[in-house]
């Protein structure tokens, strides 16, 4: 059976990456690693990405046997992607969604509610815009204040500020993106007239396929 491994940095996304790959691929085996605070140190106003890199990289080799390995982590999703001697390919949990999300621009609403997300959510979708060959502009709304509750386990409230105020701030964008897996909630109480996009999904989905070809 193949074999799919996630690096989180919160507990609550084990329960979501589990309960989406029994949807779309129940035959694959899950393995989980959690390092909260692998994200706290890369929000700190110093933060040594560097040494932070060499830490998750032990972490992601840690994952022995995996087809694939998938970090849920926006902010850490590039450290992930450089992780070096890897035997299975390392994928960012926000890369199959910046490459749906740039073929709806130009413009797009980026929502973030950690501000270290917001630099390399951006690097990524002008690196997939680049790759399809189209223009990008980008619009971001950094939510930081709610974070907090997530932290507290309040997700009800955390979801649905989010949901408002993406909502509110929303103007004629080809597309909103939810930058981070704990945030997908959200995209399901949103009305507005463009696509939502949360990374969850759009990863579980990417990830399925590409190990339905392992079978």
């Amino acid at each position: 059976m193949p074999r799919l491994a996630f690096f989180h940095t919160g507990d609550v996304h084990v329960a979501t990456f589990t309960a989406l790959m029994a949807e779309l691929a129940p035959q694959v085996t899950l393995q989980h690693r959690v390092r909260a605070d692998l994200l706290a140190a890369a929000q700190q106003p110093q933060a040594d990405l560097a040494a932070i890199g060499v830490e998750l990289g032990r972490e992601l080799a840690a994952l022995d046997g995996a087809d694939l390995v998938v970090c849920t982590c926006s902010t850490l999703g590039s450290l992930a992607e450089a992780a070096t001697g890897m035997a299975a390919p390392v994928w960012r949990v926000d890369r199959p969604m910046a490459r749906q999300a740039v073929r709806l621009g130009p413009e797009l609403l980026v929502v973030a509610c950690v501000a270290s997300t917001l630099a390399p959510t951006l690097a990524l979708l002008e690196e997939e815009a680049a790759r399809a060959g189209v223009p990008l502009g980008a619009r971001t709304l950094v939510l930081d204040d709610l974070w907090p509750l997530f932290l507290a386990g309040r997700q009800q409230e955390y979801v649905s500020a989010i949901a408002a105020r993406a909502e509110a701030a929303f103007d004629a964008e080809g597309a909103v993106i939810l930058a981070q897996a704990s945030m997908a909630p959200a995209a399901g109480l949103m009305s507005v007239p463009v696509p939502v996009f949360s990374s969850p999904r759009s990863c579980a989905e990417a990830a399925a396929s590409f190990l339905a070809a392992k079978v």
